[in-house]
């Protein structure tokens, strides 16, 4: 399997890949967000309240790193109905990253 592209790129380049990627989705994330797409930490983990953004934040980071070869990407969730939520946050940010 080929190395993972984001762990071979500096912190900063990817970072503003991020910022690329949301300006041509039209995704302008608030400052809770921003922090956690500026970590390039392998794991995190996010706590936050509820309307705070976390599906959409997740459904960002997925978007953008499919686009780099042989990255995976899990939704794991206790029930489906809390698994959609990000799936259909993925399929957003694509579908406005296409047109």
């Amino acid at each position: 399997m080929p190395p993972n592209i984001c762990r071979t790129i500096p912190q900063e380049q990817l970072i503003s890949l991020k910022a690329a990627f949301a300006a041509r989705c039209g995704y302008c994330p608030s400052e809770g967000q921003a922090q956690i797409h500026q970590s390039t930490k392998r794991f995190r983990v996010c706590v936050a309240g509820a309307r705070f953004g976390k599906s959409m934040a997740e459904g960002f980071e997925i978007a953008f790193h499919l686009q780099f070869p042989s990255f995976r990407s899990w939704i794991v969730a206790p029930v489906y109905n809390l698994a959609d939520k990000e799936f259909d946050w993925v399929m957003h940010f694509l579908a406005a990253y296409k047109r």
